[in-house]
């Protein structure tokens, strides 16, 4: 009886080590499952968003750039940008909006930025309401001449991660594709226009100094190459 009870004992302890390693187990088989389908989700919005799209940066000759506009100056951190995003979106949601950058960050400290966000307009005036409340909202109504050429790119514009991702991928081949240049570029502002589901990219090269407005001072030295929005969340809706 003494064998009999030692061995149900051991056989006791055994299972319950064996229950125990196989509860571990599905707990462990759970978390990875977890995560392989959190991972999953992670590259699924990555896609989406289009953080692995091939960024095509050219030289083009009469870009269709930004012409007839309303926008307002701003000084300051690129981030707030999507603040004045916000404000045009909500004024005139079926306009095209756009942004001016004029100065680098790596050479101008954040708070004497400058760059301007407005909205594109119709070429002939025929939307004096809208213009109107813009005016008295503090926009201006400014016609900027034809781009003669300019190096373009554009990045899908599919949800709010597409305006997180835009800024770290576009810039950097925009300023790999100017280093392939071998050539002096003048300094100037990046140009960029939220289209409903693309977002276009426009560096002047050629009569870049017909897009700064009258707010703005042209200042060489410190206007080279900036490196646009950076890593704000514009805050922008969709064109309807």
């Amino acid at each position: 009886a003494y064998i009999f009870a030692r061995r149900r004992n051991v056989l006791f302890l055994f299972w319950r080590h064996v229950s125990g390693a196989a509860e571990g187990m599905e707990w462990l088989f759970i978390i990875v499952i977890g995560l392989l389908i959190f991972l999953l989700g992670v590259v699924a919005v990555a896609v989406h968003a289009g953080f692995f799209v091939d960024i095509r940066v050219r030289t083009s000759q009469s870009p269709n750039c930004i012409r007839r506009v309303a926008y307002k100056p701003y000084r300051g951190p690129y981030k707030r940008a999507s603040e004045a995003f916000g404000a045009i979106c909500s004024l005139a949601p079926k306009y095209t909006p756009f942004g001016i950058y004029y100065d680098s960050p790596h050479k101008v400290p954040a708070e004497q930025c400058r760059y301007i966000v407005g909205c594109c307009l119709p070429s002939s005036p025929g939307s004096g309401m809208l213009e109107g409340l813009l005016v008295a909202r503090g926009y201006t109504v400014h016609t900027f001449p034809p781009c003669k050429a300019a190096i373009v790119t554009e990045f899908p514009y599919r949800s709010q991660f597409s305006l997180l991702i835009a800024p770290y991928r576009v810039y950097h081949a925009l300023e790999k594709h100017i280093e392939k240049l071998k050539q002096v570029l003048p300094g100037g502002p990046f140009i960029e226009v939220y289209e409903s589901d693309l977002i276009k990219y426009f560096f002047p090269i050629d009569n870049n100094a017909d897009f700064y407005v009258p707010e703005v001072k042209i200042e060489p030295q410190q206007a080279e190459y900036p490196t646009g929005s950076g890593d704000q969340d514009h805050n922008l809706k969709k064109n309807q």
